[in-house]
């Protein structure tokens, strides 16, 4: 009797352990889609050449990365990284670039965003 318990136990917990893993895979894909639809639209309104395109994209993947990594980080780690991911983009844009940047609302906001990627 111990022994079906065990192989129950055992069974659900790798039923939970992939779930787990499927998820994270789905939030790494999320992640990764919203990186590339975001680089690439600053790069048609920036008109950017492929060395910056790719490392505004590096920069932005590091940050939805460290957010599914860390679904729990709080309020005031979010806005740090929020700060950072925005200093490492103006390092790599002429101010003009970037108050360009700004301009675009709508994108400036999802660059700002900290809830591209959610667990479903």
């Amino acid at each position: 009797m111990k022994k079906i318990l065990f192989i129950a136990l055992a069974l659900f917990g790798l039923t939970v352990s992939a779930q787990n893993g499927a998820d994270i895979k789905e939030m790494y894909r999320a992640a990764e889609k919203n990186t590339n639809e975001q680089a690439k639209e600053i790069a048609e309104i920036l008109s950017l050449n492929d060395k910056h395109f790719h490392l505004i994209k590096d920069v932005l993947q590091e940050k939805n990365d460290m957010l599914v990594q860390n679904p729990t980080l709080s309020n005031e780690r979010k806005t740090h990284l929020v700060e950072y991911t925005i200093n490492k983009i103006k390092e790599v844009l002429t101010e003009a670039e970037f108050e360009k940047l700004v301009y675009h609302k709508e994108l400036y906001a999802k660059i700002q965003s900290t809830e591209l990627v959610k667990k479903k």
